[in-house]
């Protein structure tokens, strides 16, 4: 997604750890992405998430995401978004 957008119309990122910046992908303007995860993620820090979420924002993706209280587990509205 982030280095060939031209791949992907719709993209589901659950609970994902992307510890860098991104060079900015304007391809993926447009494209629909969900980004699902959990407050208290001990793999995945909250605040990364966040930062990933913005950058996608950022780059005029149609961003959906789906955030609970929990930590790494996927629970039943993140497989809902996904549908």
């Amino acid at each position: 997604m982030i280095a060939r957008p031209d791949l992907f119309d719709r993209v589901g990122l659950l609970h994902p750890l992307i510890p860098w910046t991104p060079d900015p992908a304007p391809g993926l303007k447009g494209r629909q992405v969900l980004i699902t995860a959990g407050s208290n993620d001990p793999i995945c820090p909250w605040p990364l998430t966040e930062r990933l979420a913005d950058w996608v924002a950022a780059q005029g993706a149609d961003l959906t995401t789906a955030y609970h209280d929990g930590g790494h587990e996927v629970r039943r509205e993140e497989l809902a978004a996904l549908a």
